[in-house]
């Protein structure tokens, strides 16, 4: 009797010890999962930048021709004029 209730109670922190080593694992988990939803909004963030500050960069560019055209333009009036 007292054997079969040192076994059951065995059983029993078995049980309860694999029960809190997987509340463990999901809780860990459940930690990595917001670390790798965090890593990837910050890189979402990261490439979005870049995507705007290239636009910006080529809007510049763009600006920059379009004033040389001008320039040019301007240049090519006054020596016709002359």
């Amino acid at each position: 009797m007292i054997k079969e209730r040192k076994d059951t109670l065995a059983k029993q922190q078995a049980e309860e010890k694999l029960i809190a080593d997987t509340w463990d694992s999901l809780a860990g988990q459940g930690l990595a999962d917001e670390l790798r939803k965090e890593q990837l909004a910050k890189q979402r963030r990261a490439e979005e930048k870049l995507i705007a500050d290239t636009w910006d960069s080529l809007a510049g560019q763009g600006l920059a021709d379009e004033l040389r055209k001008e320039q040019l333009a301007k240049q090519r009036r006054v020596c016709s004029i002359t």
